[in-house]
């Protein structure tokens, strides 16, 4: 486990190609493989890991949030597509928003759920797409 995030965090994204390309899953092509690939796999606790830990998506975080609070959105209805481990939905709830968070990794929802517990942040865990009510969101926010 060690060694594999300390080969993430050398090279981005490491993981994810090698389990791809153990599972046979094509390279960017848009298959049943690939979805069972992204609902399955562990490979994205690593990678989502090491991108949450650098200043580029901490950044990217803070920037979303100053924005909604610069334009007066506070307490907005915030869906977090692909959030992985959930740490742009907990960073918007702390910040008073509405959160609904949705992830295809069954790995990175279970993760998400402690970091939710955890954190004592009230987020709406969405498991389908069809969930998502007309008109129901302030915003969708998709930094992973």
């Amino acid at each position: 486990m060690k060694e594999r995030l300390l080969t993430e965090a050398a090279e981005i994204g490491t993981n994810v190609l090698s389990g791809m390309t153990a599972q046979g899953v094509p390279l960017y092509v848009p298959t049943e493989k690939l979805d069972n690939f992204y609902v399955e796999s562990d490979t994205f606790l690593y990678e989502t890991t090491v991108w949450n830990a650098c200043s580029a998506k901490q950044n990217m975080r803070a920037f979303v949030s100053s924005r909604l609070q610069q334009f007066g959105k506070a307490n907005t209805e915030i869906f977090c597509f692909g959030d992985g481990l959930g740490f742009d939905s907990t960073y918007l709830a702390q910040c008073g928003h509405r959160v609904r968070y949705f992830e295809p990794s069954l790995r990175c929802q279970e993760y998400a759920r402690q970091v939710f517990a955890q954190n004592q942040v009230e987020i709406r865990h969405l498991k389908a797409m069809t969930e998502l009510e007309d008109n129901s969101l302030d915003g969708t926010l998709i930094l992973d």
